[in-house]
């Protein structure tokens, strides 16, 4: 057995290795569960998007029926242009998103973070 020299400083080989493999087995498990966590950032983001999309539905219906003195009919084409937009128009809603409206679901989509979220929504009825 070697005897160390009085004041001599450092760590061993083996305790630098013994450092090196738990730096690892934390990293293995905390990569897994970022990218878990930017997949529910997206989601999220998407829902957040969808549920504007139906507000602006909504308040776009109302403010038309009460105060435009337009029919059920043309408030509700003018609430669907202000939500949703027309053909391939974003509605404001910042790049990379496309919020669809079809057979009563509202879908947010974001192709650069891969968030997707979907809700269902009943148009009012106008007789």
């Amino acid at each position: 057995m070697q005897k160390t020299k009085k004041g001599q400083l450092g760590f061993t080989l083996i305790e630098i290795i013994s450092v090196l493999v738990i730096l690892g087995i934390l990293a293995a498990v905390a990569v897994p569960k970022y990218y878990d966590l930017q997949k529910e950032a997206a989601d999220k983001a998407a829902a957040a998007v969808a549920a504007e999309a139906i507000a602006r539905y909504n308040m776009k219906f109302s403010k038309e029926l009460l105060g435009g003195g337009k029919t059920c009919s043309d408030a509700l084409n003018a609430a669907k242009i202000e939500a949703f937009g027309k053909d391939d128009d974003a509605a404001g809603y910042g790049t990379d998103w496309k919020v669809t409206y079809v057979s009563n679901k509202v879908t947010a989509m974001n192709e650069a973070n891969n968030g997707i979220y979907a809700i269902d929504f009943e148009e009012p009825f106008c007789d």
